[in-house]
């Protein structure tokens, strides 16, 4: 009997963490030719299609699986208003804890201001102003 996509993504017994799993060793894998690059070593699938190379082809993987999975949520809720707030409800904290180290960890130590002018200057506290909204 086949079964429908709607019916399998459902179910916890889906190979979904597998295709992201594989799609992440395949970005590292083909990062590593060009991190580590060495004299006659070329990433196999560039080599073999002379377009794409393996962590191109796992990004496009991670659109459809990310696709799939996000259409999926929004079948499952009552209306596209509860989807939207329960969309921003997962990603915002995310962001908001990103742009915060960004501005005020990361921007300092490698701004050429001293660490505490950085720190409390008017670019990193606009920046997060800017960046923090939803």
């Amino acid at each position: 009997m086949t079964r429908m996509l709607s019916e399998v993504i459902d179910t916890k017994s889906n190979n979904f963490d597998l295709l992201r799993l594989l799609a992440a060793l395949a970005v590292m894998f083909g990062h590593s030719f060009w991190l580590q690059p060495a004299e006659g070593r070329h990433e196999p699938l560039l080599a073999f299609t002379g377009l794409e190379y393996s962590g191109s082809l796992a990004v496009y993987t991670f659109f459809l699986v990310s696709g799939i999975l996000v259409t999926a949520s929004y079948r499952r809720q009552q209306s596209w208003w509860r989807f939207i707030v329960l969309r921003l409800a997962r990603i915002y904290p995310a962001l908001f804890v990103c742009v915060l180290l960004s501005a005020f960890v990361v921007y300092p130590f490698i701004s050429p201001k001293p660490f505490l002018s950085a720190l409390t200057s008017h670019s990193a506290a606009h920046y997060f102003l800017i960046n923090a909204q939803p």
